[in-house]
Protein backbone atom coordinates (compact mmCIF):
# COMPACT_ATOMS: atom_id res chain seq x y z
CA UNK A 1 0.00 0.00 0.00
CA UNK A 2 1.57 3.53 -1.15
CA UNK A 3 1.12 6.18 1.79
CA UNK A 4 -1.72 8.28 -0.69
CA UNK A 5 -3.61 4.87 -0.54
CA UNK A 6 -3.01 4.87 3.16
CA UNK A 7 -3.57 8.02 4.25
CA UNK A 8 -7.09 8.10 2.21
CA UNK A 9 -8.38 4.67 4.01
CA UNK A 10 -7.25 6.83 7.60
CA UNK A 11 -9.70 9.57 6.13
CA UNK A 12 -12.37 7.19 5.24
CA UNK A 13 -12.24 5.74 8.50
CA UNK A 14 -12.06 8.65 10.24
CA UNK A 15 -14.65 10.25 8.21
CA UNK A 16 -17.09 6.72 8.62
CA UNK A 17 -16.35 7.43 12.46
CA UNK A 18 -17.25 11.83 12.49
CA UNK A 19 -17.40 13.27 9.39
CA UNK A 20 -14.10 14.78 9.31
CA UNK A 21 -10.81 13.93 7.62
CA UNK A 22 -7.59 14.60 7.76
CA UNK A 23 -7.78 18.08 6.60
CA UNK A 24 -9.98 18.93 9.10
CA UNK A 25 -8.09 18.09 12.28
CA UNK A 26 -4.60 18.47 14.16
CA UNK A 27 -1.45 17.14 12.05
CA UNK A 28 -0.26 14.15 13.20
CA UNK A 29 2.95 12.18 12.25
CA UNK A 30 1.30 10.67 9.80
CA UNK A 31 4.10 9.69 7.80
CA UNK A 32 6.10 8.20 10.43
CA UNK A 33 3.22 6.25 10.85
CA UNK A 34 2.71 5.14 7.99
CA UNK A 35 6.27 3.85 7.64
CA UNK A 36 6.10 2.18 11.05
CA UNK A 37 3.42 0.27 9.55
CA UNK A 38 0.48 1.25 11.64
CA UNK A 39 -2.67 -0.37 10.72
CA UNK A 40 -4.95 2.64 9.30
CA UNK A 41 -7.72 1.70 11.29
CA UNK A 42 -5.17 2.20 14.18
CA UNK A 43 -4.18 5.64 12.97
CA UNK A 44 -7.26 6.93 12.52
CA UNK A 45 -8.49 5.80 16.22
CA UNK A 46 -4.94 7.73 17.32
CA UNK A 47 -6.04 11.05 15.31
CA UNK A 48 -9.69 10.50 16.63
CA UNK A 49 -8.62 10.31 20.44
CA UNK A 50 -5.62 12.98 20.22
CA UNK A 51 -8.96 15.36 19.26
CA UNK A 52 -10.37 14.29 22.07
CA UNK A 53 -13.47 12.08 20.54
CA UNK A 54 -14.89 9.73 23.48
CA UNK A 55 -15.16 6.35 21.22
CA UNK A 56 -12.98 3.66 19.92
CA UNK A 57 -13.50 2.69 16.06
CA UNK A 58 -12.91 -0.35 14.52
CA UNK A 59 -10.92 -1.70 11.44
CA UNK A 60 -14.35 -0.70 9.00
CA UNK A 61 -14.27 2.65 10.89
CA UNK A 62 -17.47 1.82 12.99
CA UNK A 63 -18.27 3.65 16.23
CA UNK A 64 -17.87 1.71 19.52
Amino acid sequence: MTFGEWITAVDMKINNACGLTTGDLADQPYRDWYNDDIPPGEAAQRVLEDEGFPFDIDEDGNIH
